[in-house]
């Protein structure tokens, strides 16, 4: 067996580049599941890290619904509860040189219990400047970084300049380790005013080591405030990414699954060029096993070269889409800055995993097809052809039951879209399997007498004389573009619905808000307020409230706006709603929209009761509407503003939309605007500008999935390379006898590179089929049940000229070495029986 293998082996040194191919194809399947895998991890780690604040010991963590607790709750547990260790705490981001710095508000004497390290990190007198001097903080090594060397940090909130001095570093507390996120510490009693408002904690961390102490708590605290296990808080904000994450690693399999078929042309050619070679040995004694053995053996090692190829292109592929993960959590999300990603032992055993799968079951039908052969069926190239010949009907139509299959398994009732995925799968692999019959039928057609020049004709039907080579190469174009097509229907579609949406949803002239970011939602100047109000040729004002709210057991946004306004102001697209005005429901009773996305994940529509908690405890709303919304995934729960003001006990304003009267010159008015408010923090934006923010950053979700396209439409390029190269050694005799017959070497280049570009043109075919199909379960299924939105799925005719371009272009490329090497060889060496 070794002596076997090595003579395997030898044959990688006498031909090179069908090795380089066959190690390429693995290493671009291989980077693609490892490299996307790779960036949602680091993200994942770093978003985790992200959400805790201090690593301190803390077991639990007293948090509301709506993200506000009365600070006297925390007295009420230190009296009734003697000996309690607890901490009460306000957090909030605010922007600094370009970054997001975490700023934590806490009682250091109380959270000396938590953690008793925190005080050994400042002296004695600085300890007293922290608490009795506003605007001292402690920062962590990568906040004081930002302060470049001094002692001042200049916050800048939407223009107001607010500078805190730094009094020393603690390394001892705080953001995990490796983190490089900014953070700093200051006093409870001023940073409470800047972030929460006076009286008003953001949670109360304890630490509890009996199950008696929990239930005293519990019993403490009023309705609408729980008592979590830390860990939940970061299952909670990790969740956030699930469907985000989810995406992504399908995105990756499908392109996995297009390289599969690059796996399996440079296998099987690796594997033709032996026919000779196999059938000596088998003269030679050695069983069909043993070769079978061997070859698999040779297989595996060069899909782990191939796999070890494939990890060093992932980490690359990790680190170029980390920062458009990064980009778009943060646009989505909130800010995020990950670490560069870490070769982990499970990332590298993961890619040779995926890469050696991957050619065990590519090389399964040649390999299977090698141990049944016998000595004259190797020496014979036609019996193979023969049976994809016979078999192209029955593949046919296992292929259409496996679509149709397929797209019921895509409706089957689910709350996730594991359906989705198997079924965009089943529509890949079904469309694959009718590739044979369908190219048999078209070059038929094309070969007829509807085409007059005999060398196009010969050039075309030797597609359909090595079927068995020709249908995988075009498969996998086939699927590539297939893919790409449909990502790109997709993003059409949804584009166009959200820039739909946003003329019907978000029709105020003129917006004002207090920061380019809306994580927390930062609030805006009460002078700011007034000052606008002021203002003249302002018809109606509406004001927006979103904080980040607790709804069972999942963030979502909690938004307060002005029914009254927005009734005669919007065209808000309801997909169900109560009798009557919903706008004016919503104005004069306890009633809320919801968002389509909440009412699918929780099953509600309109007319039920849900119940939200708020800072006096807990009140049941009537659903008035479900509207259609794609801010976020995660939902909204709409309220009038006052309503919400009243649930909150919080009189703040988030942004402010201006409607103009009629016939009011809105340059002029945006002059006047940006001069009455030019002394105070906020940021305007006109209607238009605000659209194309958010097309922008609708753009740059999806800026991630141009590599995946580039990558899989790559691999499907090199596999008709391989598949022409497998093509011309089972027919090298017949291109020899065509040089006999006085073809010149041109010619018979021309020949192949016509054969390469009818292989392109019969997968852009049938891309034309799959793509919509693939679009379809994409938009109606996946994203539906992913993220909750509908989207209206609109055909764009104008890809297809573009598409059928790049892949006339690209097949034309692939085949460029092909030809020239079946132009180039002898035309006696080509016709000898061998």
């Amino acid at each position: 067996m070794f002596r076997l293998l090595k003579a395997f082996m030898l044959h990688h040194r006498r031909q090179p580049l069908s090795t380089a191919i066959w190690i390429f194809g693995v290493a671009l399947g291989v980077s693609m599941v490892s490299g996307i895998h790779l960036a949602n991890r680091s993200a994942l780690q770093s978003f985790s890290q992200a959400t805790t604040a201090i690593t301190s010991r803390a077991t639990h963590e007293i948090s509301s619904a709506s993200g506000i607790i009365d600070e006297s709750i925390y007295g009420l547990l230190m009296t009734a509860i003697p000996g309690l260790q607890a901490a009460p705490e306000v957090r909030g981001t605010l922007p600094v040189s370009g970054r997001e710095i975490t700023m934590v508000g806490l009682d250091p004497l109380a959270a000396r219990k938590l953690n008793p390290l925190f005080d050994q990190s400042l002296a004695p007198d600085t300890l007293s400047r922290f608490l009795t001097e506003p605007g001292t903080v402690a920062a962590t090594p990568a906040a004081l970084k930002l302060a470049n060397g001094h002692q001042q940090l200049h916050l800048d909130n939407g223009g107001r300049d607010s500078r805190i001095r730094t009094l020393g570093i603690l390394t001892t507390i705080a953001v995990p380790e490796s983190s490089d996120r900014p953070v700093v510490y200051g006093d409870i009693s001023w940073v409470q005013e800047m972030l929460q408002g006076r009286g008003k904690l953001k949670s109360i961390l304890l630490l509890i080591d009996n199950q008696k102490t929990v239930t005293e708590v519990e019993q403490l605290l009023p309705e609408h405030l729980q008592l979590v296990k830390t860990a939940s808080r970061t299952d909670l904000y990790t969740s956030m990414l699930d469907s985000f994450n989810l995406n992504l690693t399908a995105l990756s399999l499908l392109s996995l699954f297009v390289g599969f078929y690059l796996v399996y042309n440079t296998v099987l050619f690796s594997l033709l060029q032996r026919r000779r070679e196999i059938g000596i040995l088998l003269t030679m004694g050695f069983s069909p096993t043993q070769i079978s053995w061997a070859l698999l053996t040779e297989i595996t090692l060069v899909a782990i070269i191939g796999s070890l190829v494939g990890l060093l292109l992932g980490y690359g592929l990790a680190r170029y889409s980390l920062v458009i993960i990064n980009q778009t959590i943060s646009d989505l999300y909130f800010f995020l800055r990950s670490q560069p990603p870490r070769i982990t032992v499970v990332f590298l055993v993961q890619g040779l995993l995926v890469g050696v799968a991957a050619a065990w079951v590519a090389a399964f039908f040649p390999l299977l097809e090698i141990r049944h052969a016998t000595i004259v069926s190797l020496l014979s190239r036609r019996q193979g052809e023969d049976r994809t010949f016979t078999h192209r009907r029955r593949n046919f139509l296992a292929g259409l039951g496996t679509i149709l299959l397929s797209l019921i398994i895509a409706y089957l009732p689910s709350p996730t879209p594991y359906f989705g995925f198997a079924a965009a799968f089943g529509i890949c692999l079904g469309s694959s399997l009718m590739v044979p019959l369908a190219t048999e039928r078209c070059i038929s057609f094309l070969t007829a007498s509807t085409m007059p020049l005999i060398k196009w004709r010969l050039a075309v039907g030797a597609v359909k004389r090595s079927l068995s080579r020709s249908a995988p190469a075009i498969a996998a174009l086939m699927v590539a573009l297939a893919m790409s097509m449909a990502i790109s229907l997709m993003i059409g579609s949804f584009r166009q619905t959200v820039d739909h949406w946003f003329l019907n949803s978000i029709q105020g002239d003129f917006f004002i808000t207090d920061s380019d970011r809306d994580y927390d939602a930062s609030l805006l100047d009460p002078q700011l307020i007034t000052a606008v109000r002021q203002l003249d040729h302002v018809a109606a004002i509406n004001r927006y409230r979103n904080i980040r709210y607790q709804f069972n057991h999942r963030l979502v946004r909690l938004s307060g706006v002005d029914a009254r306004t927005l009734q005669h102001h919007s065209s808000y697209l309801f997909t169900a709603s109560l009798p009557g005005d919903p706008w004016e429901r919503m104005a004069t009773g306890d009633e809320v929209f919801i968002s389509e996305s909440l009412a699918r994940k929780n099953q509600l529509t309109a007319g039920d009761t849900i119940s939200l908690d708020g800072y006096a405890g807990r009140r049941a709303y009537t659903i008035a509407a479900v509207f259609r919304d794609y801010i976020t995934e995660h939902g909204v729960i709409l309220l009038d503003y006052d309503n919400l003001a009243s649930l909150l006990n919080d009189q703040g304003i988030n942004s402010m939309a201006l409607f103009l009267s009629p016939g009011v010159d809105r340059k002029a008015f945006a002059a006047t605007l940006q001069q009455q408010l030019k002394s105070l923090p906020c940021f305007v934006y006109a209607n238009h500008e605000l659209r194309q923010r958010i097309m922008e950053i609708f753009d740059r979700s999806f800026a991630i999935t141009l590599s995946t396209r580039m990558i899989a439409i790559l691999v499907a390029f090199f596999g008709i390379i391989s598949a022409l190269l497998a093509i011309y050694i089972e027919n090298e005799r017949e291109y020899g006898i065509l040089r006999a017959l006085g073809l010149s070497r041109g010619e018979v280049f021309s020949l192949a590179l016509g054969h390469s570009l009818t292989l392109g043109m019969l997968a852009i075919a049938g891309a034309a089929f799959c793509g919509p199909l693939l679009a379809w379960v994409l938009i109606k299924v996946i994203n539906l049940k992913s993220f909750g939105w509908t989207i209206d799925f609109r055909f764009d005719v104008s890809l297809y000229p573009g598409m059928a371009a790049v892949t006339a272009l690209a097949s034309m490329a692939a085949g460029l070495y092909p030809a020239w090497r079946i132009a180039n060889s002898q035309p006696s060496f080509q016709m000898r029986e061998r």
